[in-house]
Order: C-alpha cells, then structure tokens, then sequence
C-alpha cells in the first residue's frame, strides 16, 4: 500500500491523477519547529529535502508495512523563503513583494519503505514571473480569493483562475508549482516497483490546458 503523508488536497488531487491506490496519513511533525532551528543552517534544496524526509519518517512510524510517500514546497524570492501569510495583510506584502519579479518555487520529495527504511529523495526547482501588478488588479486578486489563500505558500496557487492576472510565466514542472513534481514522483514510485502507466506531460496538459515545462 502506498500512504501520501499529506492533509493538503492540492497534493492528494495530483497523485489521483496517476490513478494508482493510495492512502492518506497525517504526519506527525512540528514544521514549524523544524524550520525555526534548522533553516538558517541548511541551502533551500537541502531545507526541502529534510522537511520531505521528516514528513515521510513521521509517518512511517505509524505503520508496519508499505511505502510512504511526502513532499514540500517552498517558495522563495531572492533566497529568502515567503511561506504563508499569516492573514490577508500579509498574503497582499507577499503579492506586492513578487510583483514585477521572479522567484523560485522548490519542492524536496522523498518515498521510504516501511519495513526496510530503504529511502529516496527527489528535488524539483522551476521558476515563476509575475507581472507588474497595480493596487487595483492586487486588491481584486485578494477580494476574489479571500482566505482560501492563507493556506498557499507565496500567497498564490498556479492552478487557481484568479491567478492569471498574477503570472505572466513559469519555467520547469507546473506541478512542482502546485505542490507535488509528477515526473519526479513517478520515477521514485516505479524504482520502488510501483508501476504507472501516465503519460505524465499529457496528462498535465489535458488537466490543466498548460505545459509541464
């Protein structure tokens, strides 16, 4: 059985895509808490790396056998990393902040093996642009979306309609972006023999009309 250690439907609505069984399982690790003593010390890609791991680790000590898969995203502009806003005043800082800019959305995804500890890391970087946003097309954006941003790193989510109007590209996996790199993830489920049979770029394009990049 493969177990998503994850509570974010974004991430849950991804790996339904490849149409292979799963479950869901919280993990059971202080985020947070982590980040406040180990990010200082550790590059973006290593950050995400250990954050995926400790979910993934989390998680399998709550089970006996199977294959746990976990990830996360970081959002970062000019290495520093936004996070969530804590309150629209916060989410409207970040959207300000990315107006007119690039930055770097990274993701660490890591697969264990309950029984053997055996376990792997994937990382994914891809690049967004936004374009330079006036107040008005700034406030129209929060008024639309409300507080179902709180929860969305950078204060934005990709795949959202009322996003276009923020983003004028991206480089590299769209679903990176979103929370969970399918090409990556399906090369460490098929090593660990969970086999799919997507054709993931296609299938990207048919969910969302955009290119995995």
């Amino acid at each position: 059985m493969l177990y998503l250690a994850s509570a974010s439907p974004r991430r849950q609505e991804l790996l339904k895509w490849l149409e292979i069984p799963f479950q869901t399982i919280t993990p059971n690790f202080d985020e947070s808490a982590f980040k406040k003593r180990f990010a200082p010390q550790l590059e973006p890609e290593e950050l995400s790396a250990n954050l995926a791991y400790e979910k993934a680790f989390s998680a399998v000590q709550q089970l006996s056998t199977g294959l746990v898969l976990a990830a996360d995203t970081e959002v970062y502009l000019n290495s520093q990393s936004l996070g969530k806003p804590t309150n629209l005043e916060a989410a409207r800082e970040m959207i300000n902040r990315l107006s007119g800019r690039q930055h770097l959305v990274i993701t660490g995804v890591c697969l264990i093996e309950v029984e053997t500890g055996l376990h792997r890391i994937e990382i994914e970087k891809s690049t967004v642009e936004f374009f330079n946003l006036s107040k008005e097309v700034i406030e129209t954006y929060l008024k639309n979306v409300g507080k179902k941003i709180l929860d969305k790193a950078g204060a934005y989510a990709i795949q959202m309609k009322e996003s276009k109007n923020l983003i004028a590209d991206y480089q590299g996996s769209l679903t990176n972006i979103i929370g969970l790199p399918l090409i990556k993830t399906v090369d460490l489920l098929e090593e660990f023999g969970v086999m799919v049979n997507k054709d993931v770029k296609n299938l990207v394009y048919e969910k969302l009309g955009k290119e995995e990049k």
